[in-house]
């Protein structure tokens, strides 16, 4: 009757030995963590040690059932879990291969980019260098000839972080380098707004450029609506006759060839009856137009006025300054032809427009 107690009891410590495992997968990549939960079956566990040999693994929580364990290093580790039950004690080990995995590291031309163009958005080029494995994958993803290789370049529209994910084969590390955007600048375009009548033109010129561009000014770039009605549109101003009402836009390159945000200038047309009354912000009408020797010119403002009237080669003909609302002008020297007409106000253009000499 003894010899079968004691033969039940060994049966019972061997199942219960047989019960403490633990999952792991024997490849894994250094630099890498894993979480090892053990597995005691139906027994009740009193206390749990996990350990390596060598010792080069690390244990987040070496006396508890679940624990995170990272490999450092590379190398072969025997990674042992003994468990106190409640009747016995019991153990399992698993021997594991750490493969190394790639160092990336990551390069840039330059850690700031701008805006370079508007329409679609995109930004200067900055070039991004990864070394450290045989082939890559950028996220987000930037658009190359040869997207697995490890030099390319971005072209954000806003500040991005990029990770890129190298892999030597085996194993796969990343690294992140980041690229802001400069804000863009911005300016003025004077008039904004005005309303002129059919054959009418207008002066429109960029103004009050912020101290953010990097100055000189490279390039003016304006956009004309259809039909075009403009003179050179790579340049500071512009005169323009529009037929229709629309809006014109233009974007400036600053020294580093950042473009600015766009700004708009609005213009209504009209189509002017009888009396060819010409007006900006009710600031000036010119009647008649056409004129044979004389001219009547009214105005809204009392302020320091100037008033300007050049041939189509932008010669002065006739200049004159007044503060009082209301002028006549004697113009019988003249020619016949077309003639521009420019008021400023304290200095400022306020009009711009055709007169016509019979």
């Amino acid at each position: 009757m003894q010899k079968i107690v004691v033969l039940i009891a060994f049966l019972y410590v061997s199942l219960s030995y047989s019960q403490i495992t633990f999952t792991l997968n024997s490849n894994v990549c250094s630099g890498t963590s894993k979480t090892l939960t053990a597995n005691t079956g139906t027994d009740v566990a009193l206390s749990y040690t996990w350990s390596s040999t060598p010792l080069s693994p690390i244990f987040s929580s070496p006396n508890t059932q679940t624990t995170t364990i990272t490999f450092p290093s590379s190398g072969t580790f025997t990674i042992n879990l003994n468990v106190t039950l409640t009747s016995t004690s019991g153990s399992y080990s698993t021997i594991v291969n750490a493969t190394p995995s790639p160092t990336i590291s990551v390069t840039q031309s330059s850690p700031t980019t701008c805006i370079a163009s508007n329409y679609p958005t995109y930004s200067q080029p900055v070039y991004l260098s990864a070394s450290g494995a045989s082939s890559y994958t950028w996220n987000p993803y930037i658009y190359s000839s040869y997207p697995t290789t490890g030099s390319v370049y971005a072209r954000p529209s806003i500040s991005t972080c990029y990770t890129v994910s190298g892999n030597n084969g085996n194993c796969i590390s990343s690294a992140v380098t980041c690229v802001s955007v400069i804000p863009q600048y911005s300016f003025a375009v004077s008039p904004q707004s005005a309303t002129l009548c059919v054959s009418d033109s207008l002066l429109l010129s960029v103004t009050n450029i912020s101290t953010l561009a990097v100055l000189p000014i490279q390039n003016y770039t304006w956009y004309d609506p259809t039909p075009p009605s403009y003179t050179n549109p790579y340049t500071a101003s512009i005169t323009i006759w529009p037929s229709i009402s629309c809006t014109y836009t233009v974007e400036i390159y600053d020294s580093l060839a950042c473009v600015s945000l766009p700004a708009l200038a609005n213009i209504t047309v009209a189509n002017c009856t009888g009396i060819h009354s010409n007006s900006l912000n009710n600031n000036l009408s010119v009647y008649p137009n056409p004129f044979i020797n004389q001219l009547t010119l009214n105005t809204s403002t009392t302020q320091l006025k100037k008033l300007i009237i050049t041939n189509l080669l932008e010669q002065t003909i006739y200049t004159t300054q007044f503060y009082q609302n209301n002028l006549i002008i004697d113009l019988p020297q003249i020619s016949s032809g077309t003639y521009i007409v420019a008021l400023y106000i304290n200095s400022q253009l306020s009009y711009r427009g055709k007169l016509i000499k019979q």
